[in-house]
């Protein structure tokens, strides 16, 4: 494992994964860029609902996925569920600012595993070259999902050997979203209480939500689980024990 400016270099079945700060995952040997989770619309579908919430998300989400972008150089990007809140998040303002972000990033191609939020939005512009795929996938030693196996609390498998050793591999390890996660720091005052994190497993692992106006679930990993806290513009190991 190494630790950089602003991202944490792990190894996974003999992948190099960089964990980055600004809620992403970058697959090095692939140049492929993960995140979860956007719910582009929300604040437009929490406006129709009469709830008096400020605009801007939108573009604050797409415009950190583009600074990525320029730093990473991805060739592609695997968006892991819910790039779209709700069917009523679609106004024409959010179809604009996602239609000329796709035209800003036209070097990068882009995959979208269906979250339970996309599958509300049956109407999706046609000019978003944005490949859907119904289903989870398999690449390497990856499966690309938006639930984890499990839902909420996801395990597959049962790994005897929960103390740091490297674990039994079986089946391919998902890389997932949908729970939002985050983990309280016990005792470190400096970090703060809660923050958003990487949940690693031995079987898996679920990015933070990426949207700008999402929130959050704590955690409760196993021991022999890892958790990675973003704290400001660092990517920070927890243990647990």
């Amino acid at each position: 494992m190494t630790q950089g400016n602003g991202y944490y270099e792990i190894t996974i079945r003999g992948a190099t994964l960089q964990l980055l700060f600004q809620r992403a995952l970058f697959w090095v040997e692939t140049r492929t860029l993960f995140v979860a989770d956007l719910h582009l619309g929300k604040d437009v579908t929490f406006r129709k609902g009469g709830l008096a919430v400020p605009a801007g998300s939108n573009r604050e989400s797409l415009d950190r996925l583009r600074s990525i972008i320029v730093q990473c150089q991805p060739s592609r990007c695997v968006v892991l569920g819910d790039f779209i809140h709700a069917a009523n998040s679609l106004s024409q303002e959010v179809i604009r600012e996602v239609t000329d972000f796709f035209e800003q990033t036209a070097n990068c191609q882009w995959h979208l595993v269906r979250g339970n939020h996309d599958r509300k939005t049956d109407q999706w512009p046609k000019s978003w070259p944005i490949r859907i795929h119904e289903k989870d996938y398999v690449e390497g030693p990856f499966r690309f999902v938006h639930v984890p196996p499990g839902g909420e609390g996801p395990r597959v498998i049962e790994v005897s050997d929960r103390d740091g050793q490297e674990p039994t591999q079986i089946g391919n390890y998902f890389l997932a979203g949908h729970i939002h996660p985050a983990f309280r720091c016990p005792g470190n005052s400096i970090i703060g209480s809660k923050l958003a994190c990487f949940w690693l497993m031995p079987e898996g692992m679920v990015l933070p939500a990426f949207g700008a106006f999402t929130g959050t679930k704590s955690i409760e990993p196993l021991r022999g689980d890892r958790v990675f806290v973003i704290a400001e513009d660092s990517v920070i190991p927890f243990p647990v024990i």
